[in-house]
């Protein structure tokens, strides 16, 4: 089979259409987040939340390369024979220390409305 087959060329097609679908799906659902989230909601509990989103994400999935759930060493299809993937218990861990960690920051310290965006911004500095 040459690479410009016409088995290849629809199955490229095909891929490049899914993407594009995947593209304009998560352009509809931003669109929509922006257009129907009250801006109060967004500025004092997303974006700070979303700070520690971020700083988790990089922590977990890029430095610890996705410990606690995989060791760096192993292979991501390895040992699959898991109730849950790796991926989901990853994110269930990254959603909820971002939650624990907004909570700790908004109502245990006490950190004033604007105070926890400037607390996520200095976790980057």
């Amino acid at each position: 089979e040459t690479p410009f087959s016409a088995a290849r060329m629809v199955s490229n097609f095909l891929y490049e259409m899914k993407l594009a679908f995947r593209f304009l799906a998560v352009m509809l659902v931003s669109w929509l987040f922006l257009r129907f989230v009250p801006v109060k909601w967004f500025i004092d509990y997303y974006l700070p939340m979303s700070f520690h989103l971020l700083n988790l994400l990089l922590v977990l999935g890029v430095m610890m390369m996705g410990w606690p759930f995989m060791h760096p060493t192993q292979r991501p299809n390895q040992n699959a024979s898991a109730i849950l993937p790796r991926a989901v218990l990853q994110t269930t861990l990254w959603l909820g220390l971002g939650i624990a960690f907004h909570a700790i920051g908004r109502h245990a310290v006490g950190m004033p409305d604007p105070g926890g965006v400037y607390f996520g911004i200095t976790l980057f500095m």
